[in-house]
């Protein structure tokens, strides 16, 4: 099994790595630098102020990331090696850093599809139809286009769906050890972003049930607490440097400092609860076309989920949708589709093995929305949506994403198949980079960059012809290990 994770893991990173733009996260090239930072003068803050979207002045004068902690740790060791390399030749490496910190999304979204995998396993649900379902859930949703990017949401997508993991491992095996990594996910999600604190919540709530009903013990509490509470205190003392207080998020501070009127709770309710639904720019279902078989399926199966497991999933998901509704940004700009709730996706693919499993309609429908989502998301990936996506942001129509001409997937679609039908496109490029125009107009690929930075086009597509051989390698040594006879392990 362990080869089989493996081979796994390897496939579906490298197709991602394939179709990587190789262009950082734009708020996470402030983190990396706070991550330079805290190398060299051992601290969270800087003396100065860069962007007042990104940064906040904390009591002390100094000047911090408005995110939590989490993407700027996992760029410190990146930082690391990078200024050591630089020390040992001379070379400033610094883009050679931002790049290699732009991959990590490729991790935490591959990582978070092997959880997924496993965690259908753990329902029992054959290896194949668990290996579709995974592969449905990294090709045919926006993870798809997060792993491209090293956004500090897609720590909150690996701890959402780990933890999950872990927990329902627990009560299946009670293995306490479990329960230590249950506490470090969620660790985890408070340092990447604030709305894991709603998923922390339901956690609470449902440990609290299983300890009244004495299915944990207060001994194996215990465990879970090791995991939790240092990454909490963590967290604690980053809003104490930040706000001054150990229990103040940023985020209320700056709402406090009427700061962040993006995120100010102000708007219609039923505006921005609509909107993630089912507005054409941003709605979960048109990003994502086969989350809807999937929620079917939750509830056609519910019987094989724990009251508990279906508070957690629906809770944090409804819970969720409602406080994202009461901001003015609930589209979530600067990616695609909403990225607030997108981190929630591969619980909600939790239904999808059981229509999966079936031979009926909604198993063709599943196969088709799965198609089509697919097809969506190599069409994103193949080109830049960023253009697009500006060009919805500069709209002055407030309704522009409840048309099509407001949503970036219709834009995106329109000039991919201009792309394959040899025809002009009309998308402004100028303020891009002469590489990025290069591969906004070829391929959005980290690997065609080569040719404008110098390279050859032979060299380019070398680099890309090694990694498709890799995908087909890996890909049929997957297939092969999945139709091995032997025992299933759940390990």
């Amino acid at each position: 099994m362990r080869s089989l994770n493996i081979s796994i893991f390897l496939f579906i990173s490298l197709v991602f790595l394939f179709f990587s733009s190789g262009v950082p996260w734009h708020e996470a090239n402030f983190q990396y630098m706070y991550a330079s930072n805290l190398l060299t003068h051992f601290s969270f803050g800087i003396s100065e102020m860069l962007n007042d979207n990104l940064q906040m002045m904390g009591p002390s004068g100094l000047y911090y990331d408005v995110h939590n902690l989490a993407n700027l740790l996992v760029a410190v060791p990146i930082a690391g090696v990078m200024n050591l390399l630089s020390l040992i030749t001379g070379k400033d490496l610094d883009l050679l850093g931002k790049f290699s910190f732009s991959l990590t999304g490729i991790i935490w979204c591959t990582l978070s599809i092997l959880f997924y995998f496993k965690t259908c396993l753990l329902f029992k649900v054959g290896k194949k139809v668990a290996y579709l379902s995974s592969l449905f859930l990294g090709f045919s949703t926006v993870v798809f286009q997060y792993s491209s990017l090293n956004y500090e949401g897609n720590l909150y997508l690996f701890a959402s769906i780990g933890s999950f993991y872990f927990y329902k491992r627990y009560f299946l095996m009670k293995e306490v050890k479990s329960l230590f990594y249950l506490g470090l996910l969620l660790g985890i999600s408070a340092n990447s972003r604030d709305l894991a604190g709603i998923m922390i919540l339901f956690y609470s709530l449902i440990s609290l049930s299983h300890f009244l009903k004495k299915e944990l013990p207060l001994r194996d509490f215990l465990y879970f607490l090791g995991g939790f509470l240092p990454l909490i205190f963590l967290f604690s003392y980053y809003n104490y440097l930040r706000t001054g207080s150990l229990f103040k998020l940023a985020l209320i501070h700056g709402l406090e400092q009427k700061e962040w009127g993006s995120i100010n709770p102000v708007n219609p309710f039923w505006e921005g609860l609509m909107g993630q639904l089912f507005s054409p720019g941003f709605s979960l279902f048109i990003y994502s076309p086969l989350l809807a078989i999937s929620l079917v399926g939750m509830f056609k199966y519910k019987s094989k989920f724990t009251k508990e497991s279906l508070v957690l999933i629906l809770g944090t998901l409804m819970a969720t949708l409602c406080v994202v509704a009461k901001i003015p940004n609930w589209m979530g700009f600067s990616g695609v589709g909403n990225r607030y709730t997108y981190t929630l996706i591969p619980l909600l693919f939790l239904g999808l093995p059981f229509i999966l499993e079936e031979n009926g309609v909604l198993k063709k429908g599943g196969l088709f929305f799965g198609s089509l989502g697919v097809l969506l998301q190599v069409s994103l990936s193949s080109i830049n949506w960023k253009p697009l996506l500006i060009s919805v942001m500069d709209s002055t129509d407030p309704h522009s994403a409840w048309t099509l001409e407001g949503s970036v997937w219709f834009l995106g679609l329109k000039e991919f198949f201009k792309r394959l039908l040899f025809i002009k496109s009309d998308i402004d490029l100028s303020m891009l980079s002469r590489a990025s125009q290069y591969t906004s107009e070829t391929f959005y690929s980290w690997w065609m960059r080569i040719v404008p930075m110098g390279g050859s086009l032979w060299m380019s597509l070398l680099v890309g012809g090694i990694l498709l051989f890799g995908i087909i390698y890996f890909a049929k040594k997957a297939h092969k290990e999945l139709n091995c006879d032997g025992v299933q392990s759940l390990k």
